[in-house]
């Protein structure tokens, strides 16, 4: 089930929030896809679902609409870490305390600190649409996530 879900991501090794890579990261950050460990998605729970939804690869059943955006969402992990993060404020790794990820997730999430911002302009309607046409969910993620999209949170 896991494989089919993710098609060939190149992303699937390491969990995106403290790159453990002994983990087999097999829970999914919704709405962005990137996967986490088992730690990281505890951390994710506890935020509430307006900042982030997990889902098991392996456990939870996945609607087909669902099922062909995970595998589509590859990348997403580079558009929450576009901007590089002050030293202030390192990546967690595998030994992290979870005060330590809480923190970072945190950051990248909830406050979306390390997205790069699109100068100007939201994206306009046309571009949205074009991305949504074109079944392009990375490319419309990226185009919210730019803008600050006003409905999700650090935006």
């Amino acid at each position: 089930a896991r494989a089919l879900l993710l098609g060939s991501r190149a992303d699937t090794s390491a969990c995106a929030d403290c790159g453990d890579d002994s983990a087999d990261p097999t829970w999914a950050v919704l709405p962005y896809g990137t996967l986490v460990c088992i730690e990281c998605c505890g951390i994710h729970r506890s935020l509430g679902v307006h900042i982030s939804k997990v889902r098991s690869v392996a456990l939870d059943s996945w609607s087909p609409a669902m099922a062909a955006l995970l595998p589509a969402l590859g990348g997403a992990n580079e558009l929450l870490l576009a901007l590089p993060p002050p030293s202030s404020l390192p990546p967690p790794t595998a030994a992290s305390s979870r005060s330590e990820r809480e923190r970072w997730i945190r950051a990248k999430y909830e406050e979306r600190r390390f997205v790069e911002r699109r100068e100007g302009d939201a994206p306009s309607g046309s571009e949205l649409c074009a991305a949504a046409a074109a079944d392009a969910p990375l490319a419309l993620l990226r185009l919210l996530l730019a803008a600050g999209d006003v409905d999700a949170p650090g935006g």
